[in-house]
């Protein structure tokens, strides 16, 4: 009934009048999605300065936490050994990528630098073959990352060769990876306390 009394031409500025205000309720949104942005990034920023110490402690829970990753994909991969070996060497590459993020991060490289969690294990081992540790680590964990991205795509017929004698030393070269890191870690650790 309301549209009915009203002839084209006030149709016409009523339609003018709701554009106009649909546009200035859009600009208003945006220029307040525009200071709640700027709003949180200097708060942002305030909450870093302030919470160096609180940074540095969830670092350090964050590279305990990149072991017990180890340790599980360790246990996953023996578990399927005999049900799927595929699949236990995709939990060993796992396992190496986890150790590769412990490394990046025990080297300061996440500080400054992209974080360990968005990058791939080919990205994380440039800079273990950086690190002084061990070359024999280095090896282990190339290794892993070879067989477990084989393993995780078609091979079309390929496949068939991946049986347990072939993850089996895969997943025994993962635990030694883990025990050499370990070890590397403990004399780092050693030689400079604190």
């Amino acid at each position: 009934e309301i549209f009915e009394s009203v002839d084209a031409s006030g149709m016409e500025t009523l339609l003018k009048n709701l554009e106009v205000k649909s546009r200035r309720a859009f600009l208003d949104s945006v220029v307040k999605a525009i200071a709640a942005i700027r709003d949180r990034s200097s708060n942002s920023h305030e909450r870093e300065a302030s919470n160096g110490a609180e940074s540095e402690q969830k670092l350090v829970a964050e590279q305990r936490d990149d072991l017990s990753n180890v340790e599980a994909a360790t246990t996953q991969a023996s578990q399927f050994l005999d049900k799927s070996p595929v699949v236990a060497l995709i939990f060993a590459r796992q396992g190496a990528e986890a150790i590769a993020k412990h490394l990046y991060r025990f080297l300061g490289h996440e500080r400054g630098g992209k974080p360990a969690k968005k990058m791939t294990l080919e990205d994380l081992l440039l800079p273990v073959r950086n690190s002084d540790t061990p070359d024999v680590l280095k090896h282990c964990l190339q290794t892993l990352q070879a067989f477990g991205n084989f393993s995780a795509h078609d091979q079309d017929d390929q496949s068939r060769y991946l049986t347990k004698s072939l993850a089996e030393p895969l997943v025994k070269i993962l635990n030694e990876a883990s025990n050499i890191y370990r070890e590397w870690l403990r004399e780092k650790r050693s030689s400079n306390p604190g």
